[in-house]
């Protein structure tokens, strides 16, 4: 969902000793001696790779506690990235944690915890963050025929994107291919955005479909000016909007691509225009999503902190409506007590109790621990759950939140928390599908 990110034997153990581990957790965990009853038999946890919900997560923690955060039981997943817990508690607390390599950012040790609060179904999906990687090789990247005035070719193929100067209508770069890269179909596929000196968007270029062949060269051309325009009419735009943000994004064989440039800009508009026009490239998507996100300053003290998105999923692009009423409320006066603690609790208020989802996201300073809290939209508090000893590095004591924001989701296909949790678990299995056509509304503060 909605949800985007690794190799699950990335952590190095020895192969004897990963067949030990899946041999011993891919069975049910076993039946605790103060297990309380429950009206679950049993939940089965399933965690996947978040860029690639296809790639299960074996040998990572799963912690379920009861509805206070206590522990219950903890296990490791299997080969099938799988772990069953009998009789677990009433609206149960469920924390997965794993350690990984980020071969992005030069093979850094990381960690990613999420948290689910109030879990009350039989089988529970969670996409885990996994940072990036291994390097599949490199591309030499040739672009030539381009089109007067672009002075920088700006490039994208799956999840990377990379600048290249342009010199007498000419320009090249070896760029570093990662798994995440591919398309569905084990493919490449380059997008080429020509730009001017004022970052003015002039042409395009695509190479689609290539077969990988690592240290291969590529030719590619910024030849083509045949965007299609849309207008965005937005409706009931708060007086607290400062900037917005728009694009339509298309998403072809699993990858996502911003469709009028590399990524698109913020701007500052007081007020914001009541009409937007946007550009995107025909024919160049299997669905396509228009997006408006409005930033707010809710504080009136001239700090953006809270934002409104609209997202509007249909399989062509077309002029778009968005009425900013029908967005979730904007939570306010987000709070952190008992930081620097194993156990940080995080207050908010607003009234969200008809939105989907709920979550807190934040990581540590050094940017090497990441951490999802998910929960449903009745909630106006939760605390990090406890963790055993034998965990202790996943806790979020002595830290600084970083990036601290809640957010609050709607889906115009799904009824609540219960209902969100099922779909990702069906989307993840195979048993449901995403509509061709949907509505995604966001909003999300700061402190």
């Amino acid at each position: 969902m909605m949800a985007n990110k690794q190799d699950i034997l990335r952590s190095g153990f020895i192969p004897s000793l990963i067949c030990a581990l899946s041999l011993l957790f891919i069975s049910p965990a076993p039946f605790p001696r103060d297990a309380t009853p429950s009206s679950l038999p049993e939940i089965r946890v399933r965690l996947v790779d978040g860029a690639n919900l296809k790639r299960r997560i074996a040998n990572a923690t799963v912690v379920i506690g009861h509805s206070d955060g206590s522990v219950f039981s903890v296990g490791k997943t299997g080969e099938n990235g799988e772990i069953t817990f009998n009789y677990p508690p009433v609206n149960a607390t469920i924390t997965a944690a794993l350690s990984y390599r980020d071969y992005a950012d030069g093979h850094t040790l990381k960690q990613s915890v999420e948290v689910y609060y109030d879990v009350t179904v039989p089988a529970l999906t969670i996409p885990m963050d996994t940072g990036r990687g291994p390097l599949a090789g490199t591309v030499t990247l040739q672009v030539g025929n381009v089109l007067p005035g672009v002075t920088i070719c700006q490039v994208q193929y799956g999840g990377s994107r990379q600048d290249i100067p342009i010199t007498g209508g000419r320009g090249s770069a070896v760029l570093d291919v990662y798994r995440e890269d591919f398309q569905n179909d084990g493919k490449l596929l380059f997008m080429l955005w020509g730009m001017d000196a004022d970052n003015n968007l002039l042409g395009y270029g695509t190479v689609p479909d290539q077969a990988f062949i690592t240290g291969m060269t590529i030719q590619a051309a910024i030849s083509r000016k045949d965007f299609g325009s849309y207008t965005f009419d937005l409706l009931h735009i708060p007086d607290t909007a400062k900037a917005y943000l728009r694009s339509i994004i298309y998403e072809r064989k699993g990858i996502y691509h911003y469709s009028d440039r590399k990524s698109p800009s913020t701007i500052v508009a007081n007020p914001i225009p009541a009409s937007l026009n946007v550009q995107t490239i025909p024919d160049a998507g299997e669905s396509y999503c228009h997006l408006v996100e409005l930033y707010l300053d809710s504080g009136h003290d001239g700090s953006l902190k809270s934002l409104m998105q609209m997202k509007k999923i249909q399989p062509r692009p077309s002029n778009q409506h968005f009425d900013f009423l029908q967005t979730p409320a904007v939570p306010y006066n987000l709070k952190v007590t008992a930081s620097g603690t194993a156990r940080p609790s995080f207050s908010w208020e607003g009234r969200h109790s008809a939105a989907d989802e709920m979550y807190l996201y934040f990581f540590t300073d050094d940017q090497k621990n990441s951490y999802g809290l998910h929960f449903p939209p009745s909630r106006s508090t939760v605390t990090f759950p406890q963790l055993p000893d034998k965990t202790d590095s996943y806790r979020p004591a002595k830290m600084t939140f970083l990036d601290l924001q809640l957010n609050v989701d709607n889906y115009d296909f799904i009824e609540g928390w219960r209902d969100y949790l099922s779909k990702i678990d069906q989307f993840v299995s195979g048993t449901f599908s995403l509509p061709l056509q949907y509505n995604r509304e966001t909003t999300k503060t700061h402190p």
